[in-house]
């Protein structure tokens, strides 16, 4: 429901006459997360954008810690609405936003369980999982050269609205027990984008 939603309140902007971006943050899609982004500029001082977000791969080293350097799999989305001061060329210079995001994500990696009487059992997996929901808000700013060319980035925080992360170990793990934890109030929130403008205003 939630993602049917995002695409929902995305899609209306469709519908309206605006400009398109495209873009993605070359860093996280290294590292097995990539953020591709869509930019609907409304007018020269509004934008919504849609963030999409797999995970894959590799665990992804700076969500988490040296302990869950396995693999990672999962879904992110974020909606964004912009507003920008002063633009030069529509849609650019500085600007604020507020944001929604949802996310759901496992990170898995292999462990031993120690059995007593210096016995192990191996190869077993366990499991980091991390679902939320939250909402918060940005500064930033964009480049656009004349060629349609972008670059951007931004920085913020963020507030959870709800959360779900725990950590489940194997089945076969004789020591077995679900670890839930709460996170922090707040998580910052930013990025670094490439991407390219489609049309002109």
């Amino acid at each position: 429901m939630k993602k049917l939603l995002f695409v929902l309140v995305f899609g209306a902007a469709l519908s309206l006459q605006a400009q398109i971006e495209v873009k993605i943050n070359p860093i996280t899609t290294i590292l097995g997360a990539a953020d591709i982004q869509g930019e609907y500029l409304l007018n020269e001082n509004f934008g919504v954008e849609l963030s999409l977000q797999p995970f894959f791969g590799k665990t992804y080293p700076f969500l988490n810690s040296e302990d869950y350097d396995g693999t990672q799999s999962g879904f992110a989305e974020k909606l964004r609405a912009k507003y920008y001061y002063s633009p030069y060329n529509g849609g650019d210079q500085w600007y604020i936003d507020i944001f929604a995001v949802n996310s759901s994500v496992d990170y898995t990696t292999e462990y031993s369980a120690d059995i007593g009487n210096g016995n192990y059992v191996d190869n077993l997996v366990k499991t980091l999982k991390k679902s939320y929901t939250g909402i918060g808000f940005e500064a930033g700013a964009k480049k656009v050269t004349d060629s349609g060319f972008i670059f951007e980035y931004s920085l913020g925080i963020g507030t959870y609205l709800s959360s779900d992360f725990k950590i489940v170990p194997d089945a076969n793990d004789p020591n077995r027990q679900v670890e839930e934890f709460t996170p922090e109030s707040i998580f910052f929130s930013g990025k670094i984008v490439i991407g390219y403008r489609f049309g002109d205003f």
